[in-house]
């Protein structure tokens, strides 16, 4: 129904203004859901959060739980391209599926025990 001028000067800096206050849910999970070995993806800490209605500063950063087997390489370099649309920093942490699943660790029982924002399930 409408669209963008994108003669209009101010487009740029609007789109970029919708993009940093938009949630990086559907990027990220578009940017991750086709790379081999990710068994599951969520947000989660102070983004998650605040996205799911629970009071506090607004976050500085966006920290992303992998847990399975995929390559580095791949998402690392899929996040950075998200990273830029959003400008905010995107952290990663790796846990395997059997450290994920066993829960055992502290890092396992917080992320499980606070919001999160799901991105792939496989």
């Amino acid at each position: 129904m409408y669209s963008a001028d994108d003669s209009n000067p101010l487009i740029p800096p609007l789109r970029s203004l919708v993009m940093i206050a938009s949630s990086p849910q559907p990027m990220l999970r578009a940017a991750l859901q086709d790379i081999p070995g990710i068994e599951y993806a969520t947000i989660f800490g102070s983004f998650a959060a605040r996205s799911t209605g629970t009071p506090g500063t607004s976050p500085g950063d966006i920290d992303v739980l992998v847990v399975g087997s995929p390559d580095r390489v791949k998402v690392y370099e899929a996040v950075a391209a998200v990273e830029s649309e959003v400008g905010r920093e995107i952290n990663i942490t790796f846990l395997s599926k059997e450290r994920w699943v066993h829960g055992d660790e502290e890092v396992a029982r917080r992320i499980k025990s606070e919001p999160t924002l799901e991105l792939v399930a496989k």
